[in-house]
């Protein structure tokens, strides 16, 4: 019964039992916690990027019939949860544009200089952060998030609201570490301009 350091194939499956392997060899009862373990991240990442609650029930409903039907392809690189909102991201991103809700191309990144974005949003005076903290209520932020295109908002929900790490943001929406970071600060600067300009609904 002693656990050596010395089987390094076995010490993650016996730390952490995968619910998608239990999936992938037809248990229905590990469906079912995996679904209520998941169920509110994954329904909040939708709604958060939809701004729909019937679409983000329908993409609740897709990934999880993704996951059952994908299971046997989960490999562990990343946590289960990174695995199923990476699946409710392309989910929603392939319905939204089913709907023409959102452009099939990725944002351009160099759309404004960023120098005029810092200013507008408070360079030398607060950092972005610190001007998105003005946003003293959640219906001034999600109104706020709502004037974000598709790939700005989402990015900030999965980093700055699921607060996934830099690099499961990273593998969700398949851009490199760098990239990543780069579409978070001029995301997070765009909202601190709306908040700061208060050009809300």
């Amino acid at each position: 019964m002693s656990h050596t350091s010395s089987s390094p194939d076995t010490k993650k499956p016996d730390s952490e039992p995968s619910l998608l392997h239990k999936i992938a060899n037809g248990d229905q009862e590990a469906l079912e916690a995996l679904v209520v373990r998941f169920q509110a991240p994954v329904y909040r990442l939708a709604l958060m990027v939809t701004r729909d609650e019937a679409l983000a029930e329908d993409i609740l409903q897709l990934t999880f019939i993704s996951a059952f039907q994908n299971a046997k392809s989960f490999r562990g690189d990343a946590s289960e949860k990174t695995w199923l909102l990476k699946i409710c991201r392309n989910a929603a991103f392939k319905q939204m544009k089913k709907r023409g809700l959102v452009a099939s191309a990725p944002p351009n990144e160099q759309e404004s200089p960023l120098i005029e974005l810092g200013i507008r949003a408070g360079w030398g005076s607060e950092s972005p952060e610190e001007a998105l903290s003005t946003a003293q209520t959640k219906e001034t932020l999600h109104a706020a998030l709502d004037q974000l295109s598709h790939e700005f908002r989402e990015v900030i929900v999965l980093r700055d609201i699921q607060e996934l790490s830099g690099e499961d943001v990273a593998n969700i929406l398949e851009l490199t570490l760098a990239a990543m970071k780069s579409r978070l600060h001029r995301a997070r600067l765009h909202l601190a301009v709306i908040i700061r300009e208060g050009s809300l609904l």
